[in-house]
């Protein structure tokens, strides 16, 4: 789990729009748990919202989403929690070839495919 906060002025789009940390891979599929808050000026906050939701990190690793519009137009504090579900992973094919010789996953499979049992 990675904990990642960030400022951003809700406008009346309600877009919301923040690069996902570099420990993140892209191609990662990660569930982003988002707390919405107003900080005061005695240091405290006011919790505004909660989001979740699910995102591939894309090549550019820009997650956007819209918050509701429950929550007032301004500058808040986005604090997420991102949990990643299924990591991308690079295949070593040079280790592991079929009977001609061909790197397994050339062909588009993986080397651990399973068939569908439907």
């Amino acid at each position: 789990m990675i904990a990642h906060s960030f400022t951003f002025t809700v406008t009346s789009t309600r877009k919301v729009r923040f690069t996902a940390p570099s420990s993140l891979a892209t191609g990662s599929n990660c569930q982003f748990n988002i707390t919405i808050t107003d900080p005061q000026p005695n240091g405290t906050a006011v919790l505004l919202g909660n989001v979740s939701f699910v995102r591939v990190i894309p090549a550019d690793r820009v997650i956007t989403f819209t918050c509701a519009t429950s929550i007032p137009l301004g500058s808040h504090r986005f604090t997420c929690l991102i949990t990643t579900l299924s990591a991308a992973v690079r295949m070593a094919v040079t280790s592991m070839a079929d009977d001609e010789g061909v790197p397994a996953g050339a062909d588009g499979t993986m080397a651990n495919d399973v068939a569908d049992p439907a």
